[in-house]
């Protein structure tokens, strides 16, 4: 826009002292006229040629000013609207990220809380089994405990997924194991207990670790936004 006026000012300007004859020769005696005779031959323009200049300069500064004010304010106003817009994406991208994380975190939770209580139901019932003291309400009790776990861990597993799956099996061979622990030797049963309960903790850590580092991805991605 300022070179556009610059541009129109210049040939207004060269316009208006274009209008003035340029002599073909220089006379030899130079006749001074007075000034009142001066103002008083030639066109109005001729006469006023300076104040039309002048106005002509103002009004197009004026019209000049008018349209860069548009231009600016409807440039701002789409640059504000980009912000804006651009804002509300990261707003509502760390947003998603933070319940995304928040919701691995308890999902692992709540895996590793169920499955300490099932490694720990699955024990107790190991040894009152082997109590001939202990009453059957009390195993059933035990038993009921058990299967709850079970099923409750089941439910936050997807079978589909091989480190998902890997310890829903393991889990299903120590509830089949205490479910026939009246069968298995003693001097055995002990042994095979601590395998089957060694090998759900390392499946469940093999399935947190991939969910870590999940969580840890998810993180770094919001602080960067």
């Amino acid at each position: 826009m300022k070179k556009l006026s610059l541009v129109l000012i210049c040939l207004i300007g060269f316009i208006a002292f274009g209008q003035q004859p340029i002599p073909k020769s220089i006379p030899d005696t130079l006749v001074v006229k007075s000034f009142a005779y001066a103002n008083n031959t030639g066109t109005f323009i001729d006469k006023n040629i300076a104040w039309i200049i002048a106005l002509g300069l103002g009004i197009l500064t004026v019209v000049v000013n008018i349209l860069t004010s548009r231009y600016l304010r409807k440039s701002n106003s789409d640059i504000t609207k980009m912000q804006l817009q651009n804002s509300k994406e990261i707003t509502l991208s760390q947003l998603k990220a933070s319940i995304a994380t928040k919701n691995r975190q308890d999902w692992i939770n709540e895996i590793r809380k169920q499955t300490s209580e099932l490694i720990s139901h699955a024990f107790r019932l190991m040894m009152e089994t082997k109590n001939n003291s202990v009453s059957i309400d009390i195993l059933n009790d035990h038993l009921q405990n058990l299967i709850f776990c079970q099923s409750q861990i089941q439910m936050h597993l997807n079978s589909n997924k091989k480190e998902q799956d890997d310890l829903i099996k393991s889990i299903d061979k120590l509830v089949v194991f205490i479910a026939y622990i009246k069968e298995k030797p003693k001097d055995t049963f002990h042994k095979e207990f601590h395998e089957l309960k060694d090998q759900i903790i390392d499946d469940a850590q093999k399935l947190f670790g991939i969910h870590w580092k999940k969580i840890k991805s998810e993180t770094y991605n919001l602080d960067n936004q």
